[in-house]
């Protein structure tokens, strides 16, 4: 009775199905990286606990790999990143060389200068 009314805003049914599904599909993601993470722990856990009380010489057990955890997206998004950077200083080096060649040019000419 003396709650006010909040402003009501129109949305059409497909823009609301198309919210929902994008709620579930982030859901589904936020669920899975969870169960990842758990799993990494879990192993990790595991692979540590057993090399401090448990470790039996010339007996290697491995049960956190990290290439299974790893992220393809995330890595290609990186090397992107890297492969830009790297781009970017060998343009600044081939700036700087091109430079340097400009500079010795010219102290060569003032020293042919100075010694006629």
């Amino acid at each position: 009775v003396g709650i006010p009314e909040a402003p009501r805003v129109c949305i059409s049914v497909d823009a609301v199905r198309a919210m929902h599904r994008a709620i579930s599909v982030l859901t589904r993601k936020v669920d899975n990286l969870g169960q990842t993470l758990k799993s990494m722990r879990a192993h990790y856990w595991k692979e540590l606990l057993h090399l401090r009380y448990g470790f039996i010489p010339d007996h290697e057990a491995y049960w956190f790999t990290p290439s299974a955890y790893q992220d393809n997206v995330t890595l290609e998004c990186i090397k992107e990143k890297l492969t830009n950077r790297e781009v970017d200083l060998q343009q600044r080096v081939d700036d700087q060389e091109r430079e340097l060649e400009r500079l010795r040019t010219q102290r060569d000419d003032l020293e042919r200068e100075g010694s006629s």
